[in-house]
Parts: structure tokens; sequence; C-alpha cells
């Protein structure tokens, strides 16, 4: 708008000129004075005020400037405030805390976390909690739409083949010779459980606690076993064939004692099976 009002000024400058100018041919001087002398007057009238109006574009446009650079400011602290929750834990780790772990050194599963499950409904009958029973919500993070504890039950020889057991509770139960074969056990938590002679062919059984667990003579071949916790387990005979375990997880499996023996079945070395002469880890 001062880029207009400077033009019109302008224009309206030389029209009051030329017309005095015409003027100063045809009449006197007013009042003794002479003519040119008013012209000048009003020509510097004229060039203050286009003076003030540059003046104050300037300072507009520096006005915007200002403010543009405060935004582009105000934009990069909102940024760096949204990205500090990722970073912080990372650079408050490398200052004075432990080594960032990774994401498969989830080992110690649910009990290691302290997890503590509720007390057994022993209200229930064995007949009707005791009973495979899969997940209608799929094995996203072990969400069931209701518990399935088979803590204690007997549940050797019975078939779970395909059925999604996510988030089970079979602390101290008898799943001898199950077929858990396909099944998904996330986060099972199994502490002191039978599982000998079970087979957990192409089974996803990661983040699931084997807590002083018998596996002997299990069959784990193409089983998905990372971030599962086999610490003091028995593991003597079983075939960890083709497992998916990630190396944290292996060097934890192969520092098992029982880690040694044939599976019946298969006929493979129970160590060797596991990859752990292949890493060229010590017993």
């Amino acid at each position: 708008m001062n880029r207009l009002l400077i033009v019109s000024l302008f224009c309206e400058g030389s029209v009051s000129f030329l017309l005095n100018e015409q003027s100063h041919r045809l009449r006197a001087p007013i009042a003794g004075r002479p003519q040119s002398s008013i012209l000048s007057r009003r020509s510097r009238a004229y060039a203050k005020r286009l003076e003030a109006l540059s003046a104050e574009d300037e300072a507009e446009e520096e006005d915007e400037q200002r403010n543009a650079f405060v935004d582009t400011l105000v934009g990069i602290g909102q940024v760096a405030l949204m990205a500090l929750p990722f970073f912080l834990p990372l650079g408050l780790g490398a200052l004075d805390g432990p080594p960032v772990v990774p994401m498969e050194a989830e080992a110690r599963a649910v009990s290691a976390a302290g997890f503590k499950p509720p007390p057994i409904n022993r209200d229930i009958p064995l007949t009707e909690r005791c009973r495979f029973v899969s997940s209608a919500m799929g094995q996203a993070n072990a969400a069931r739409d209701k518990l399935l504890d088979l803590r204690e039950c007997d549940m050797s020889g019975k078939n779970a083949k395909g059925f999604d057991l996510s988030g089970a509770l079979g602390a101290d139960a008898d799943f001898r010779k199950v077929n858990f074969e396909n099944a998904q056990l996330s986060k099972g938590y199994f502490l002191r459980a039978k599982f000998d002679d079970a087979k957990f062919f192409n089974s996803v059984t990661d983040r699931a606690d084997f807590t002083g667990a018998s596996l002997r003579n299990v069959d784990f071949r193409q089983a998905v076993l990372t971030g599962t916790n086999f610490e003091d387990a028995n593991v003597e005979g079983a075939d960890f064939s083709d497992i998916y375990i990630g190396d944290f997880g292996l060097k934890q499996l192969c520092k098992n004692p029982t880690l040694k023996g044939t599976n019946p079945v298969t006929g493979a070395d129970s160590r060797e099976s596991a990859g752990c002469n292949m890493f060229d880890i010590d017993r």
C-alpha cells in the first residue's frame, strides 16, 4: 500500500509542479514573494513525505524478515522438543548408565522382569480350566480376550497344533508329548513345566519363559525363539535345527550345560543343531 501511495504523491507533485509553472508565466508573484519560492517549499514537503513513506516501507520489510526468522527458530525448537524423548535416554545412557541393550537381548522374559501372575482360581473345575483354547484376538503382543491359565494342569499327550496360546500361564504344568506344531506361544509363562518329548516344530515361541523347565528331547526345529529364556532349563537331547533366536539368545542357550545329547526322533546332535560349534562358543 505504501508503494501505491508513493506513486500517487509523485504524480500529484508532478501535476502541481506543471500547473504552478504555467501559473508562474501568467500571473504575478503572490504577496511580493516569487512563485518559485512557493513551488520549492511544496517540493521539499513532497520529498519529506516520500522519505517518510520509504522509511516506513523499509521498517515493514525488516519486521517481516524478523518475524520469518523467529518463526523458523520456533519451528526448529518444536521439532527438537518432539525428538527429545527419543534421543534423551540414549544420551543419558551413554553418559553415566549401562550400554543400550539390543532388542533381541530381551532374553530375560516375563518372570525376570518381576512379573507376578495372579493366583490360581481354584473355584473353576480342572476339566474347565485345563483346556487348550486358542485366542480370538491374534498373537500380537500376546493379547488375549480371556486369560488362559494352565498352571498345574496335566496336558500331557494333547494336541495344540496351530493353536494361538500366546500369553498362556503354564507354570508347574505337564506338557509332555504335546504337539505344539505351528502354534503360537509368545510370552508364555512356563516356569518349572515339563515338556519332555514335546513338538514345537515351526512354532512362534518368542519371549517365552522356560526357567527351570524340563525340555528333554523337544523338537524345536524352525521355531522362533527370540527373547526366550532357557535359564536353568534342561534341554538335553533337544533339536534346535534352523531356529531363529538371534546372536544374544544363541550365546545364552549355548552356555546351558545341559545342551548335549542326541534327539531320539531326528537324530540331531543338540549342540550342533543349535549352531554353537559353528560360532565357536565355549561351553
